[in-house]
């Protein structure tokens, strides 16, 4: 038996797409009110109501102290250390001690030293005894010898007025000139040992004089040697470390490196600043530095022309005195004032608004509506922006742009 379908209805065929439409209809509605509603609200935008003030330009920089001025305490002998004296952050004076160290090998040196300056002040008075007993006898041959010249030449007076009478032989006469001539040369002979001696006197006692005063800078130097085994320091300033390896009990050698001085009087601000902002430092700069929370003035000394991981070095020297917390390698803030400019038409610097931008398009709010107007700038500071022309006292300027603008662009 055959079945005929029934016909299908319109109505059915049109109830699914009549109902998709109605939703699409609501929902683009719904969306249309709700736009309407936002629309008709009022825009919270981030402002700045231009005024009459103080515009600055700084660069903010992070460093330590440094001392211009530092010294080492170094060991001028070997030796155990035996005392530390003083420790870090300790104010010294000059000759103050530091370590003490001991060796017992110089106590012998010196012992030894001083023995030699004994037996050379005994070498010489010795060697002066002798001369002087040379020199009397060679003094009284001569004196011994004028006499019996003296006596000689009488006699061959004698012998010269017998022999014109007759009286004595030439023979003996000729024997009185000769012992008179011997004499005679004699003499001469021996004054000539004196001179000599004399002359070779001299010599020796410069040659043991030469001795002791080789002996007496020994025993100097031995000297000089224990008292730098009381290690001191040279100048006045504050300890600032000492070495790592240095204990008691440890041993050192001549030329280590004990401890390091120094003067707090000039100790300055090594600075680092990003390197953009680099070519507007110039020496002489007014800089704010922070030490301890205390805010000291000082002044950019120089400029360094190189640049390390995109930061450049400044040197900042203090123009008046630094707090006592002031230290070696203390951790520092800087502000570096690099332009002001007093009693000008000023707004808080825009996001949007670069540092090096002259003439700016800045976006000022006119009732409900944004407005784009050209204007000319001055500095642009981190928190101000000197306006010269085109923004008048009153007029606000939007600090951000609107995001539909930014998406726009």
């Amino acid at each position: 038996m055959l079945t005929i379908p029934e016909k299908e209805s319109s109505w059915k065929r049109w109830a699914i797409p009549i109902a998709i439409g109605s939703c699409v209809v609501v929902a683009a509605f719904t969306a249309y009110l709700s736009v309407r509603y936002l629309t008709s609200q009022p825009v919270s935008y981030a402002t700045s109501i231009a005024d009459i003030g103080d515009v600055q330009l700084t660069v903010n920089g992070y460093g330590r102290l440094a001392a211009r001025q530092a010294s080492s305490i170094v060991a001028q002998v070997d030796g155990v250390v035996s005392h530390i004296q003083r420790y870090p952050g300790t104010q010294l004076s000059p000759d103050e001690v530091v370590f003490r160290l001991t060796n017992p090998q110089l106590l012998r040196q010196k012992d030894s030293a001083e023995f030699d300056v004994l037996e050379a002040r005994a070498k010489i008075e010795a060697t002066a005894a002798s001369h002087r007993r040379e020199e009397l006898q060679l003094q009284n041959e001569v004196e011994l010898l004028q006499s019996k010249i003296a006596m000689s030449q009488r006699e061959l007076d004698v012998m010269q007025s017998l022999a014109t009478e007759g009286l004595v032989a030439s023979l003996d006469l000729v024997k009185s000139e000769t012992a008179f001539d011997e004499l005679k040369l004699k003499l001469e002979l021996t004054k000539n040992s004196l001179e000599t001696f004399q002359s070779l006197r001299d010599a020796e006692m410069r040659a043991v004089s030469y001795t002791l005063e080789r002996a007496k800078k020994k025993l100097d130097l031995a000297e000089y040697e224990i008292d730098n085994l009381s290690v001191k320091a040279e100048r006045a300033g504050i300890l600032d470390e000492i070495s790592e390896n240095i204990e008691v009990g440890r041993s050192v050698s001549r030329g280590d490196v004990l401890a390091k001085v120094t003067d707090p009087t000039t100790l300055y601000a090594d600075i680092m600043i990003p390197a953009s902002v680099a070519s507007f430092i110039k020496s002489g700069m007014n800089v704010e530095v922070s030490i301890k929370n205390q805010k000291v003035t000082g002044e950019v000394l120089r400029v360094y022309p190189s640049a390390r991981n995109n930061q450049v070095r400044v040197e900042v020297a203090f123009v008046e005195k630094l707090p006592n917390e002031a230290r070696p390698q203390l951790d520092v803030q800087a502000v570096i004032h690099i332009a002001k400019a007093s009693g000008v038409t000023r707004i808080e610097t825009p996001s949007y608004l670069r540092s090096d931008d002259k003439l700016a398009t800045l976006l000022v709010l006119n009732g409900q509506n944004i407005v784009e107007r050209e204007a000319l700038v001055g500095i642009v500071g981190s928190k101000y922006t000197e306006i010269i022309k085109g923004i008048s006292a009153g007029e606000v300027v939007l600090l951000n742009k609107p995001e539909v603008a930014q998406a726009d662009n």
